[in-house]
């Protein structure tokens, strides 16, 4: 569909828009199926220890587990990524969740690790 290209992205866009006659908030709605959290930092002092006790209790239950970059944990109504930056030593959390209760719940718990283990 020639999407490799910006610019012919996004003028399929802009006629798609000018189209729908409606902002691009509109048409992007019905995407916005979870809540994001955002990136979340955390300052501590071994990273391991923290991602390892993270883990542990919630792997438990959980669809998948990814170490790919940090730790990547997807349960049925929400999913976390927690890595260590390369630069700082900081913890890097970003989570989604269907819906906004469970984002803050499953945030509020990590917090509680990350902060048990300072």
């Amino acid at each position: 569909y020639g999407f490799e290209s910006g610019d012919l992205t996004l003028l399929h866009l802009l006629k798609i828009l000018s189209e729908a006659n409606v902002p691009l908030s509109a048409l992007a709605a019905p995407l916005k199926r979870y809540f994001p959290s955002g990136e979340i930092n955390f300052s501590v002092a071994d990273q391991r220890a923290v991602m390892d006790k993270i883990e542990k209790k919630f792997a438990v239950g959980a669809k998948q587990v990814s170490h790919l970059d940090g730790i990547k944990i997807e349960h049925e109504d929400w999913w976390f990524s927690v890595r260590g930056s390369n630069n700082e030593p900081l913890l890097r959390l970003v989570a989604e969740a269907k819906t906004k209760n469970r984002l803050e719940q499953g945030v509020a718990e990590i917090r509680e690790i990350i902060a048990a283990s300072n």
